[in-house]
């Protein structure tokens, strides 16, 4: 899966924005890993939480083509550069600044095939989370899972019958609590990717209500 291209942003922009870095490209390979299944499961609706530069749904985009692709970004920074960097790869994306899925939730409700985040996972002090931009995009809180844990109250509400949600974590997150949350929904975790980057251990995981085999 080819990467986009995200030199239409300029360097200043990443005062702001996360830059794309291992976490941004593990879920683009599990995405890639993934692909065959995911053009099988036909998405109608495409969701990133927290995109960022844009660079994994746009990634994806160039892949897929069809759905209607949808971001959003509490920076509106990040939401800017996303709409920038899909516009420059041609791949049509609706950014809303938003704080995760609030202004969203009731009208996506159970429709949404593939939902797609990296969120802040760094294990951080609580009052770091949401600070300024950069801290938005990295500080996690308490195990790193004070933004996490919203979007997994948030993702059953939103996922459709048939749908798969991505999600990128590292292992002081607690990766065996943030399955039994899942599980309390009927949706089951598949570890895609893992990989060591310096001295996190970074993870790509895949939920589903069906057990999708690839």
């Amino acid at each position: 899966m080819e990467l986009a291209d995200y030199s239409v942003l300029k360097r200043v922009v990443f005062d702001d924005v996360y830059e794309p870095a291992e976490d941004t490209f593990i879920l683009i390979d599990a995405l890639e890993k993934d692909i065959e299944l995911i053009k099988n499961l036909g998405p109608g609706i495409c969701l990133e939480i927290g995109s960022g530069s844009g660079v994994v749904i746009t990634s994806l985009g160039k892949v897929l083509g069809y759905p209607y692709f949808l971001c959003t970004d509490l920076n509106p920074i990040a939401a800017t550069a996303t709409k920038a960097t899909s516009q420059s790869n041609g791949v049509p994306v609706d950014v809303i600044t938003s704080n995760l899925v609030c202004v969203l939730e009731d009208r996506l409700k159970n429709s949404v095939d593939l939902i797609l985040c990296n969120p802040p996972y760094a294990v951080t002090p609580s009052d770091e989370v949401g600070g300024n931009n950069t801290f938005k995009a990295t500080s996690g809180g308490v195990k790193g899972r004070e933004v996490i844990d919203q979007i997994l109250h948030i993702v059953p509400k939103l996922l459709s019958e048939k749908g798969m949600f991505y999600l990128t974590c590292i292992a002081q997150n607690d990766i065996d609590d943030i399955s039994q949350c899942m599980k309390a929904h009927n949706l089951q975790m598949t570890k895609v990717l893992e990989r060591r980057c310096g001295i996190e251990r970074l993870c790509t995981l895949r939920f589903s209500y069906k057990n999708y085999e690839l």
